[in-house]
């Protein structure tokens, strides 16, 4: 069954909402009109497809959401206020298909991502994607990029703000 995460206030902790798939729910899980204040990372999605929306997060000191190991989460009307970044965080080790579309804020690899044998990551047109200093996308898998002329796919430096912004 999804899980629905609503109307919430999370303050001063670690990682406010951590959600996390066992099984692929029959609809997508919710995780909408939160409000995440002060949080390290304000929501950790791991192997997980959520609709995220509506959320707002203040001075979280890294990343608002971090995307670990997979899944492919819906973002919409979110927005980050004195954070430390704006920006999707990306990590760990994809071993099913992938993608990353186009949603409001870049996204950006903070730790190596490992696409595996076997495996897609698919990047729509339109995405930006940043890399932390010495951090890499490691592909073993299939990478169908997307881009088309005028809406590329965009990979460069965490600290490059003319593309997706100020995101640090």
């Amino acid at each position: 069954e999804a899980a629905t995460v609503t109307n919430n206030e999370f303050t001063d902790c670690p990682t406010a909402i951590h959600y996390e798939e066992l099984a692929t729910p029959a609809s997508p899980s919710l995780i909408s009109e939160n409000t995440i204040q002060g949080a390290t990372n304000g929501i950790r999605i791991v192997t997980a497809s959520p609709t995220i929306s509506g959320n707002t997060f203040y001075d979280c000191t890294s990343y608002p959401v971090v995307q670990t190991d997979g899944g492919s989460p819906v973002y919409t009307g979110n927005t980050v206020t004195d954070s430390g970044y704006a920006a999707i965080a990306l990590n760990g080790s994809i071993s099913d298909d992938w993608i990353l579309g186009d949603w409001e804020w870049p996204y950006v690899i903070d730790s190596n991502l490992v696409v595996q044998v076997g495996a897609t990551l698919t990047i729509e047109a339109g995405v930006v994607i940043k890399l932390e200093s010495e951090q890499g996308l490691f592909v073993d898998g299939d990478l169908d990029l997307q881009g088309t002329s005028g809406n590329e796919v965009v990979f460069t430096s965490w600290r490059d703000d003319s593309y997706g912004g100020d995101s640090n």
